[in-house]
């Protein structure tokens, strides 16, 4: 039992979340961001890209204009972040997204070769927080930043690659 505790202390902040929300309403309502601010990010294709910070919170660290932005950006901060691929499952975790998690599945498989990606569904008792239009990759890599700077770096490099 100490072992495993001291590998999960050890590790705990090497596991990454690379995905966006694309329906805002749901933050709005538990306040994160004004009604107008969702209203017109949602309306102009805004995706919030977010990342695990140093205490396991999700946070904001990047927005693409749009799902093709979103994606190109998400499999270079991956190529950027993620160690030994081919030996991980990764999750792709979705609240009625399936059509772009079958999309984001393929995406990892060609690119990276993981021993598998699963997509999997955030059920009502946790999905309740973001609403429908998550859609996120969970995996194992390079250890998180304590203030982000360097993840934000990766996406905001990433983002503006294709402009």
């Amino acid at each position: 039992m100490e072992e495993v505790a001291a590998w999960l202390e050890e590790n705990k902040n090497r596991f990454h979340q690379a995905g966006w929300l694309d329906d805002l309403s749901f933050v709005a309502k538990k306040g994160r961001l004004t009604h107008a601010k969702a209203f017109f990010g949602t309306l102009a294709g805004v995706k919030p890209i977010g990342e695990f910070d140093y205490n396991g919170m999700t946070t904001v660290i990047g927005k693409a204009a749009g799902a093709k932005a979103a994606y190109a950006a998400l499999m270079t901060y991956i190529e950027k972040t993620i160690e030994n691929p081919e030996d991980q499952i990764i999750f792709i975790a979705q609240t009625d997204r399936m059509k772009q998690a079958v999309v984001y599945k393929q995406m990892l498989e060609e690119h990276f070769h993981p021993k598998e990606v699963r997509i999997v569904d955030v059920h009502v008792s946790c999905g309740v927080n973001v609403g429908p239009g998550l859609m996120a990759a969970y995996y194992a890599g390079k250890p998180i930043s304590k203030d982000l700077s360097e993840e934000r770096a990766l996406i905001e490099a990433a983002l503006n690659k294709g402009k």
